[in-house]
């Protein structure tokens, strides 16, 4: 690989032969660039069968043959003449050239009043480069083409014993024995041209065009009248005016195909088997809703006229990847959710220790947020408030007060308290940090209620809470692995059929003045009572005022007592063998065997008002 750098175009105030090479210079590489370019396009479309649409553009070839031609002579011609000529001057030159080439279109002399007015423009042309006008002076061309340097000179650097003083004088071998006038330098440069051009037209070039952007040398400066000109004679327009004149975009069918497959729902992810990789770029156009008029396809790439095209596929593309990326996010945090509570579940099955029945909830499927909790938010601004943020459980059940009344309430668990909140809005009527939950208490039956212990210290909630959940198996479980990984202490489990707890003080219309007042020891009963039924599963909660004010008492039917199994281990199927589930008995869409208590539900509850 190569690299050319070369000189921009010079326009100076006083331009002379170092300009005119320069410049000739562009111009040559500016005709091999156009050349290259409209002939790329053509045999690429010729190649695929594509129909070539002529496009005009500047052909710098007259400029060209002006500066470099022999037959008709151009300027280097004329100058080589006249440094041969023993009278000649740069006067002569100046008249022989503006004499024979006056009439070209590329070539100009000002007129005799100009000269007459001011000798800024005496012995000056104007050539019409593709970039500009730039106009010369004829003085000094002849003394600074001829390059006089005498043979003799030659010869001594030749012979000299320096190795770097010979390099300083290669033509010494070229011409010894000759007595040949040396060339011109304008020769020399035309042969340098010609070699240059031959070594890139036997190679694959690639162009970078570069843009000054000021004359002051500053960042972040940007003059537009510099840059526009810079622009036009650099030849960009005329480069951007071929490619989009044809098909500004074209690439081979798979590389396309795999860039944008993403948009077609029918290859995405996978091919189909028997289609085509040109039926597949179709798909993805049709789909994309492309006009037929936009783009062609050739033997094995697929052209797209418009630039705009191609930005909308563009935009379409990212779009779909930030799909793609929020659907891969979501199925791997679901994945990191369905092996949790896989985990939460084989704990569940020893949850208990041997001494409560369970009548099937391990057939539960642990799912953590069963309202959608996550989706509040008013519930989010509350956790953010706690420096929370993961919810590992959430879903209604009830909460006993303290006039024995069960209220609805939504039950949330996170990596750092548990939360009693109103159902749907996800107000707050209670927060327990897991540090100041003390123990769960429970009956050995199957039902759904359990006492929540809050260490007396903790002044939010002073007393105890008697809640009620179908999901006491996924709560306790939660709360024990919680706070073994967040407290390193284990859950305190109990295990009565007569519970006792903390309640505040009081039952009556004037305890509305003594709340917060204390707290008094209250008890709930738990009992089978087979005049329920041995059939349905239910715990009912009901008002023993009368016998006792202070104490509630839970019924629970045979379904949830006696009949039911008592959890021994941590073996799913054993559990499942010793509940009596015969195999694929058939389930409801949660999980629950069928058949069970209200409403198709584990348990049924009620509070005999």
């Amino acid at each position: 690989m190569g690299v050319l750098d070369i000189y921009g175009f010079e326009i100076f105030e006083l331009n002379s032969f170092e300009q005119l090479c320069i410049n000739y210079c562009n111009e040559k590489l500016q005709q091999f660039f156009i050349a290259l370019t409209l002939k790329a396009e053509q045999e690429e479309y010729a190649a695929e069968g594509i129909a070539w649409e002529a496009v005009e553009y500047f052909d710098n070839k007259l400029v060209c043959d002006l500066i470099e031609a022999k037959k008709p002579a151009g300027v280097l011609a004329y100058l080589d003449e006249e440094s041969v000529m023993p009278q000649a001057s740069d006067k002569t030159f100046y008249e022989k050239a503006a004499k024979n080439l006056s009439k070209h279109a590329h070539f100009a002399v000002p007129d005799a009043k100009d000269v007459a007015l001011t000798k800024a423009v005496e012995l000056s042309f104007t050539i019409k480069h593709y970039a500009g006008d730039v106009t010369y002076s004829a003085k000094g061309l002849l003394t600074k083409n001829r390059d006089d340097l005498f043979l003799d000179l030659i010869e001594a650097g030749g012979a000299s014993r320096s190795p770097f003083i010979v390099s300083l004088f290669p033509e010494s071998k070229e011409r010894a024995g000759t007595r040949k006038r040396p060339p011109t330098a304008s020769t020399q440069f035309r042969a340098s041209m010609s070699d240059l051009v031959n070594k890139l037209v036997s190679c694959s070039p690639h162009y970078i065009r570069t843009i000054k952007p000021n004359d002051e040398k500053k960042a972040g400066v940007f003059t537009v009248d510099r840059v526009a000109h810079q622009v036009r004679y650099l030849g960009l327009l005329e480069n951007v005016r071929v490619r989009r004149a044809g098909y500004a975009f074209r690439q081979p069918f798979d590389v396309f195909v795999t860039r944008y497959r993403l948009l077609c729902p029918l290859i995405w992810p996978k091919t189909p088997e028997g289609w085509s990789i040109d039926k597949a770029a179709g798909s993805i156009l049709k789909l994309c809703d492309i006009s037929s008029e936009a783009y062609k396809f050739g033997k094995t790439k697929l052209f797209i006229r418009k630039p705009l095209t191609l930005f909308t596929l563009e935009e379409m593309r990212s779009r779909k990847l930030q799909d793609i990326v929020a659907m891969l996010q979501s199925a791997w945090r679901k994945y990191l959710a369905k092996k949790y509570f896989r985990e939460v579940r084989l704990q569940a099955q020893g949850i208990f220790e041997g001494k409560k029945r369970r009548r099937g909830s391990w057939a539960l499927y642990f799912m953590g947020d069963y309202i959608r909790a996550s989706e509040s938010a008013e519930l989010t601004r509350l956790l953010e408030k706690n420096n929370e943020s993961r919810i590992l459980f959430a879903d209604v059940g009830e909460k006993v007060n303290r006039k024995k009344k069960a209220q609805d309430r939504a039950f949330v668990i996170t990596e750092g308290a548990f939360y009693i909140l109103t159902p749907g809005t996800f107000k707050p009527t209670n927060r327990i940090p897991l540090q100041n939950i003390e123990a769960i208490a429970m009956s050995k039956f199957a039902d759904g209620y359990f006492v929540l212990r809050v260490s007396e210290g903790f002044k939010d909630v002073e007393a105890d809470l008697v809640l009620h959940t179908v999901r006491k198996a996924e709560v306790l479980t939660i709360l024990t692995k919680e706070m073994q990984e967040h407290l390193g202490r284990e859950l305190k489990r109990e295990f009565e059929d007569k519970i006792t707890y903390r309640s505040k003080k009081g039952v009556g219309v004037l305890d509305n003045l003594m709340a917060g007042s204390g707290t008094e020891k209250r008890t709930v009963s738990f009992r089978e009572d087979a005049s329920m039924g041995k059939k349905v599963a239910v715990a009912e909660l009901e008002d023993v005022a009368k016998m006792a004010p202070d104490d509630l008492c839970v019924r629970v039917s045979p379904q949830l007592g006696s009949l039911a199994a008592i959890q021994l281990d941590h073996k799913f199927e054993e559990n499942k063998k010793a509940a009596g589930l015969a195999k694929g008995k058939k389930r409801t869409s949660r999980g629950m065997p069928s058949g069970g208590g209200k409403g198709g539900s584990a348990y049924g509850h009620k509070l005999n008002k």
